[in-house]
């Protein structure tokens, strides 16, 4: 069948990695899939998807909160037999577009987070409820997603679909050579990725790490908008020569595999993506305690938000011992079988036939 997937933007992020693993996954079973991005400015990743045969198309305007791209959407929605559809801003813009358009498409959505601002209003709550009434299946990429989502609004069919990667290639990774990131192979490496963006709370991280010893290294992949600011923290604590900023990579999966342990800080979450990869690569994991990350890890590992003794006392535990350290991360790759990329396209191949 032909399947179009909609997204904002193609730059970076967690729905992003979700597609670049999703939609070459659904074009080996047979699927015609193709993706649209809004956001015409912010398609860095495009070619990522091309070389693996998804054909993408790209929106007219550079602003994703323009509402014209609800007659540029519509074109489309006659074409394909299903329409998915992520995040908001989209989701709006095409449950307008269904009905100026006529489609006889269905239309699914992904709910990737357990929360959003947008909830704080009650104005919202009706604008939500009648959105996502177009659509004909929702998905919450945990169960917290799918609770909280049915708190705020009512509807006939909202699934739990988790998360899934490629666990393989997570697992076989080569893992670098400490010296070739400036460190001494006695160093202890903590490593994040995220995109520097509200959602995310890097600077609690950084806070914590002017609490730990000089040895200690933190090693940031991602880029965005607020990553000068955190780079300015971390000259104002003085620990500027142990906070690595690497921007975008290519080779996470090896830097992962480099790393002592991983962190999540964390404001709010769906069921992110960055902690199934760290699991994969047999990682520790320490994160924040909020909805979807909680459901993955054992308590010892959960940080209260925004609290950077907290999060710094996390990390010495394991720091101290290392055989606990090496437990966590062999607890940890088991469990990131929960996760294998098949269990997650099979539940969504279900849904499409259906």
């Amino acid at each position: 069948m032909k399947i179009l997937h909609i997204t904002n933007r193609l730059s970076e992020g967690g729905v992003e990695s979700f597609l670049l693993t999703f939609l070459p996954c659904l074009k080996r079973l047979g699927h015609e899939v193709e993706l649209l991005v809004l956001d015409k400015s912010a398609v860095s990743m495009r070619t990522m998807f091309e070389t693996q045969g998804i054909k993408v198309h790209i929106g007219k305007y550079s602003n994703v909160y323009n509402l014209l791209n609800v007659f540029e959407v519509r074109r489309y929605l006659c074409l394909y037999d299903i329409v998915h559809v992520h995040l908001w801003p989209a989701q709006l813009y095409i449950s307008l577009g269904k009905n100026i358009s006529h489609s006889y498409a269905k239309f699914v959505t992904t709910e990737h987070n357990n929360f959003n601002k947008r909830r704080k209003f009650k104005f919202y709550r009706w604008v939500e409820q009648w959105m996502y009434n177009q659509y004909d299946v929702i998905a919450g990429v945990c169960e917290a997603s799918r609770c909280n989502l049915l708190k705020w609004i009512n509807h006939p069919r909202v699934v739990s679909i988790p998360n899934g990667i490629d666990r393989e290639c997570f697992i076989k990774a080569l893992p670098y050579h400490k010296e070739e990131f400036g460190l001494s192979s006695s160093s202890f490496m903590i490593v994040m990725t995220a995109r520097f963006f509200a959602q995310k709370d890097h600077k609690t991280l950084i806070k914590a790490m002017a609490l730990l010893d000089a040895d200690i290294h933190l090693f940031f992949i991602g880029s965005g908008d607020a990553m000068a600011d955190c780079q300015q923290l971390a000259i104002d604590l003085n620990i500027d020569g142990r906070v690595h900023f690497l921007g975008r990579r290519t080779d996470v999966k090896r830097i992962l595999k480099t790393a002592d342990l991983c962190v999540l800080s964390t404001h709010y979450e769906g069921l992110p993506i960055s902690i199934i990869e760290y699991m994969a690569a047999g990682k520790t994991v320490i994160a924040t305690n909020v909805d979807g990350v909680k459901e993955m890890l054992p308590v010892e590992c959960l940080c209260e938000t925004e609290n950077p003794a907290d999060m710094a006392n996390k990390i010495k535990t394991f720091l101290l011992d290392s055989q606990r350290l090496e437990s966590m991360a062999e607890r940890n790759n088991i469990e990131s079988s929960k996760y294998d990329i098949s269990n997650m396209v099979n539940q969504y191949n279900n849904i499409y036939n259906e």
